[in-house]
């Protein structure tokens, strides 16, 4: 077990002296800080986007439907009574009836366009943007934070392990630094989504 614990430290401490070999070739601190925020998805166009959109938002129309149904029923009694008068004297004859139904089923479809123009003065979108955009700011400084601590945090731990190395330091010494550059490669690779350490050269 402690033989396998100084073969990964010595891995560490080559891949450590490799990218002193070749620190002019790591990714840069913009470089690094851009593809975080794009892996953050918290890059500045996307509200500019979203602004622009809530602009444009009260010229489209919004369609309003509706539908309706009537059921009438119509039901008309008429009654006629037959009476004759005669010399004989007064006959009432059988009532005639007459009765009529009517049934309506109608069905109404209404399509509406309302603009609300009003809201290109003003519109609740705009603060709710507004309210969203400061919240992305501080996450984008917190995102941009960790990664300015890592990335030169490394950069000093590449400086004091060379050295470290050319003053003839100690390997626990040497170890100790080798990790604590490995940790800021992770930390940058988590932040990157395994960019900072595949562009590594």
């Amino acid at each position: 077990m402690r033989f396998g614990i100084h073969v990964m430290v010595l891995m560490l401490l080559l891949k450590a002296g490799t990218c002193l070999a070749v620190e002019s070739k790591s990714p840069s601190f913009e470089e690094t800080s851009r593809q975080a925020l794009s892996y953050a998805h918290l890059e500045a166009h996307n509200i500019q986007n979203w602004q622009r959109n809530v602009r444009k938002a009260p010229l489209l129309p919004r369609l309003q439907l509706g539908f309706d149904r009537q059921m009438k029923n119509f039901v008309n009694i008429g009654v006629q009574d037959s009476v004759s008068v005669t010399t004989t004297g007064v006959a009432v004859g059988p009532p005639q009836q007459n009765q009529a139904q009517n049934f309506n089923d109608d069905y109404s479809l209404e399509v509406k366009a309302v603009w609300y123009l009003d809201q290109l003065l003003f519109s609740k979108d705009h603060l709710d943007i507004s309210q969203e955009s400061r919240e992305l700011a501080r996450e984008r400084e917190r995102i941009l934070g960790q990664v300015r601590q890592f990335y030169f945090k490394r950069e000093r731990g590449l400086k004091e392990l060379e050295l470290l190395a050319k003053s003839g330091a100690p390997a626990f010494d040497r170890e100790l630094k080798a990790l604590d550059v490995a940790e800021s490669v992770s930390a940058l690779d988590s932040l990157t989504g395994g960019w900072f350490g595949a562009n590594l050269k």
